[in-house]
């Protein structure tokens, strides 16, 4: 009987002891989520000025923007953007491809 208890003891032990590591983990991998930022710089998307971000979503590893503003100005297009290069990699434009475009 003292051995069975003392086994049971023993494991009770070892259940709060992973507890305290995977509690202990859990907080160290938050706090690194929430520490200071690197500075990726500003992306000029190269708008008109009448241009205005009407809204941005993101994906795995883009942003895709939405654009609003006078058509006749190129703001009623939707830009995709890579963060990480910190540049434009595509464009959805409304209406008929330039002539002699593919």
């Amino acid at each position: 009987m003292k051995a069975l208890k003392a086994l049971v003891i023993g494991m009770a032990v070892l259940i709060v002891l992973g507890l305290g590591v995977v509690v202990a983990k859990i907080i160290a991998d938050s706090s690194d989520a929430t520490g200071p930022r690197a500075d990726l710089g500003t992306l000029h998307l190269g708008l008109d000025d009448a241009c205005r971000i009407a809204g941005v979503t993101g994906t795995d590893d883009r942003l895709v923007v939405r654009l609003d503003g006078p058509a006749d100005a190129g703001c009623g297009e939707v830009l995709l953007v890579d963060p990480g290069a910190g540049k434009v990699v595509g464009r959805i434009a409304p209406g008929q491809a330039p002539k002699g475009s593919s």
